[in-house]
């Protein structure tokens, strides 16, 4: 028996997945090359001073002097290595010496982001370039393959893919080959709606590659 037909497609979760991630890396990434700049832009015709380092409730402070000047800033990041009395060296512009910064404070978002961005985005660009590849090779079957129809004889939750808790499902067919008397198990993708037309005991196509029987296609678009 074969399920009666429709068009509507699926939700890609994984190219969902994959977009957001790169998005997320592709924007950590920006902020990276947004503060490398910013810290350039600053250093260039900065002067520099020696400042000592204090502690108090609010956290640290480094006080440093400008002709004659005295001037009390707060630090704007922490680190192991930092100590009441520590001498470290400030950068601020001439025209505004109340403002200064170290090379650390300058860098440190950067460092955060960009070990993040680079995480997130490969993660994401890998997710989309094999998501790609697969939707190639499921439209080159769709176009060029050998259809046969294989009857489905389970469909179940696949607990090892997983988006938001939720289960992919999965359909399961046999192919029995009348004059060979051989059978072939196939499975279909991954899927995160609910194959609600697909019955065990139906048959469903699947689509094999012509040069290469082993990869194939079991087209679930008439199942939900």
């Amino acid at each position: 028996m074969k399920p009666a037909g429709n068009k509507r497609v699926s939700v890609d979760a994984f190219a969902i997945i994959g977009g957001l991630f790169a998005l997320i890396g592709t924007v950590f990434l920006i902020v990276a090359i947004g503060v490398i700049i910013n810290r350039v832009s600053f250093l260039k015709g900065s002067e520099s001073a020696t400042a000592t380092v204090s502690y108090n409730i609010s956290g640290y402070t480094i006080t440093y002097e400008v002709k004659g000047k005295q001037y009390v800033v707060p630090l704007n990041y922490t680190s192991s290595d930092l100590y009441e009395g520590k001498n470290i060296d400030v950068y601020y512009k001439p025209d505004n010496p109340a403002n200064a910064k170290t090379k650390m404070g300058l860098s440190i978002i950067g460092f955060i982001f960009t070990p993040l961005g680079l995480v997130f985005a490969i993660i994401g660009y890998s997710f989309l370039i094999v998501n790609f590849k697969k939707r190639k090779q499921k439209r080159r079957l769709l176009e060029t393959g050998q259809v046969i129809y294989a009857r489905i004889i389970d469909i179940y939750r696949n607990s090892s893919v997983q988006v938001n808790g939720r289960s992919a499902f999965v359909i399961e067919c046999v192919f029995e080959d009348e004059y060979s008397g051989e059978s072939r198990v196939f499975k279909s993708e991954n899927m995160f709606v609910n194959p609600y037309k697909a019955q065990v005991g139906y048959d469903i196509p699947v689509y094999l590659d012509r040069e290469n029987p082993r990869k194939y296609y079991v087209d679930v678009r008439n199942t939900y």
